[in-house]
């Protein structure tokens, strides 16, 4: 890297707001997702976990909401968008989000199709401050977004009972929608993802450098030891993994001997710096 790129690297703090597990028992937790990301540039709420439990995480934390600079989504699933609503009111930041994350969601079980999606009200109630990224681009200094990342090899097999219905049939969502973060850091390039429906693997070779941390859920809970281990040797590069959500009990164990020393935990309360 030369002289200059190195010169634009950014300090940054992550916080997790919410997630399935908490660091004490004054903190929420959900199974959900939501990080408070510090930058010198501005401030950004990635995804809003399931319910209000982020914005009560982040009173305990001494985080004030009301200074956000933009919101960004990652997907259009209720574990990662619930909390909007609350996020809406808590502040007057735009919020980004990727192509199709309003159309209604779907979950396939035995007893039928379960809604998963935004609710008609909040997408409603976000209005024109909704903004909707096609490509990557730059959102804050050092900061990234980036789209929906091409498959090159094959999402999580758990996609396949995850639908969505846009004025027809049920369809198999290809969450087109997904949007991830690549923060240009002092300790090196920041993939942050949400639930890595496209691919953990995918969106690491969409970041297009070196990345020394992942930050976030890689969806592998429901994948074979063989699929996970292959994903880790994919990603391998990485020398922090700050992981958990919807990765699953197995693929963090199966990460850590694959990768071993590189694996932390995100319950909520946790704060990294990059």
């Amino acid at each position: 890297m030369s002289d200059t790129a190195e010169e634009k690297r950014i300090g940054v703090t992550v916080t997790v707001l919410v997630e399935n597990h908490a660091r004490d028992e004054g903190l929420a937790s959900e199974h959900g997702l939501s990080l408070w990301i510090e930058t010198p540039g501005g401030t950004i709420l990635f995804d809003t976990g399931g319910s209000d439990a982020f914005a009560r995480n982040a009173r305990s934390l001494g985080i004030d909401l009301a200074r956000t600079d933009l919101i960004v989504l990652s997907h259009g699933h209720y574990d990662h968008v619930g909390g909007l609503r609350t996020a809406l009111d808590a502040c007057d930041a735009p919020v980004l989000v990727g192509r199709g994350l309003t159309i209604p969601k779907f979950a396939e079980s035995d007893g039928g199709l379960r809604g998963i999606g935004m609710d008609r009200e909040t997408v409603a109630a976000a209005g024109e401050r909704l903004q909707v990224i096609d490509s990557r681009r730059e959102i804050l200094p050092g900061v990234e977004v980036l789209p929906a990342a091409p498959l090159e090899s094959a999402p999580p097999s758990d996609n396949a009972r995850l639908l969505r219905q846009d004025d027809g049939a049920a369809e198999r969502d290809p969450f087109e929608e997904e949007l991830s973060l690549l923060i240009h850091a002092r300790k090196g390039p920041v993939l942050v993802t949400g639930c890595s429906h496209r691919g953990i693997a995918n969106i690491h070779r969409s970041a297009q450098t070196p990345v020394a941390a992942i930050v976030g859920g890689l969806h592998l809970m429901h994948e074979s030891e063989e699929t996970i281990r292959t994903v880790a040797r994919e990603i391998s590069e990485a020398q922090e993994f700050w992981i958990g959500h919807c990765t699953g009990e197995p693929g963090l164990l199966l990460i850590e001997e694959e990768l071993p020393g590189r694996l932390h935990g995100i319950p909520a309360g946790t704060r990294a710096k990059f």
